[in-house]
């Protein structure tokens, strides 16, 4: 596992499941900087797919991966997620967990409610042309997520 780069938790506050969703990923984007694409990929989601709710973590990892430089680091960091447990009372946009295991590993875990609301703001269009790939093929990226959709209905 690469220590020098960022390694993110991304989750949702109202997940069914935590254990079973949230996702890890590597990146050498600050924690800042990272919060403002994931709340523009949010947004641009809703604009184009309106007939979801929320978008499925696994859909975000997909675009991530492909248009960010973003390592998925989920099945390495499976072990690690005891040592993110926290009672959601406890839950901020972002919480950071030293892993006891390794003390030189640090994971933050970033809740996709929190940066939603917290990038809501008048600066969001702004955001969204600067941060995202302005292509056709990141829309069609954004729009192809269904299957993601239809697997989790069904598990």
């Amino acid at each position: 596992m690469d220590t020098s780069e960022n390694t993110y938790k991304i989750t949702h506050y109202y997940s069914r499941n935590h254990e079973k969703y949230s996702v890890f990923v590597q990146t050498e984007i600050n924690l800042p900087q990272f919060i403002d694409i994931l709340g523009a990929i949010i947004f641009k989601f809703e604009e184009l797919v309106p007939e979801q709710d929320c978008m499925d973590e696994q859909h975000l990892i997909s675009i991530l991966t492909k248009f960010f430089n973003v390592k998925d680091v989920t099945k390495k960091c499976q072990g690690h997620m005891k040592y993110t447990r926290i009672p959601l009372d406890q839950w901020e946009i972002t919480n950071t967990f030293l892993i006891s295991d390794n003390p030189t590993f640090v994971i933050t875990q970033i809740d996709l409610y929190e940066v939603r609301e917290f990038c809501n703001g008048i600066d969001l269009n702004e955001k969204m042309e600067n941060l995202l790939p302005q292509s056709k093929e990141f829309e069609l990226e954004i729009r192809r997520g269904h299957e993601f959709y239809y697997s989790r209905v069904s598990t």
